[in-house]
């Protein structure tokens, strides 16, 4: 009984663990290796886990072990290869595909720039922008999820969007020569 439910439970959330270490930390590796970690321990305190709270614990998790994976490597991080980007690039499923090749690479330039510019941003406000724009939470789900009010969500959001906005607009800039 025990193991159907958490079967049950990794099916419906593994990939919303993914994506959300997978937009923190920018790499297919460490996103895979925090998703076994969360899975994992979700595994260990799955009878402690209640129901109402489980989406939020995993995701709290998920956020934690994306933070320690950071520190962890930090010093490899200073130095991103472009094959890494490259990859991480790779890994970002499309919406749709376009035939139109001029169209394709402006979209493409359009993703690269966005990523970027989330990677550039500080862990707190970086976690809660792919939990919002990426992962469609509520802003009560990442309350919970991050055990901050959500008057602060609210203010931790208006600030991504300021800094993403600012960076993108610095990369266009930069663009235009």
């Amino acid at each position: 009984m025990r193991q159907s439910h958490f079967t049950t439970m990794v099916l419906a959330y593994k990939d919303r663990i993914y994506s959300q270490a997978y937009y923190f930390l920018g790499n297919r590796p460490d996103a895979e290796d925090v998703t076994q970690e969360v899975l994992l321990r979700a595994w260990q305190h799955f009878d402690a886990i209640r129901k109402p709270t489980l989406k939020a614990w995993l995701m709290r998790v998920t956020h934690n072990l994306c933070i320690d994976s950071l520190r962890r490597h930090k010093a490899e991080r200073a130095v991103v290869s472009d094959d890494e980007l490259g990859e991480a690039t790779k890994a970002v499923p499309t919406q749709e595909i376009e035939h139109d090749p001029h169209r394709v690479a402006e979209q493409q330039e359009l993703k690269d720039c966005l990523e970027e510019a989330i990677r550039r941003l500080p862990p707190r406000l970086r976690s809660i922008i792919i939990m919002r724009e990426w992962l469609d939470m509520k802003y009560e789900e990442i309350s919970a999820a991050l055990g901050i009010p959500m008057n602060s969500v609210k203010v931790y959001i208006h600030r991504g969007r300021k800094q993403l906005r600012m960076a993108l607009g610095e990369m266009a800039e930069e663009v235009r020569g």
